[in-house]
């Protein structure tokens, strides 16, 4: 399971700032590959990641985790 996916059990304000870092980080390696691709801009898929990350930390209240079936 991605890191990431502690933003759906944890408040990420309320992470000390290593962990916040860490969860980032994770996210950042599961999107990276696929924007990568597609736009094919380094630059770029930096800033998507980043827009990505502040709306899922933003709406992070609404998030349902899938979890397993």
């Amino acid at each position: 399971m991605e890191e990431w996916w502690l933003l759906f059990e944890t408040d990420f304000e309320m992470l000390n700032p290593d962990l916040q870092r860490y969860v980032h980080n994770s996210f950042y390696r599961f999107a990276y590959k696929e924007i990568i691709f597609l736009i094919r801009d380094y630059a770029l898929a930096e800033d998507i990641i980043q827009e990505a990350f502040l709306k899922v930390i933003a709406k992070q209240h609404q998030l349902v985790n899938p979890g397993p079936s």
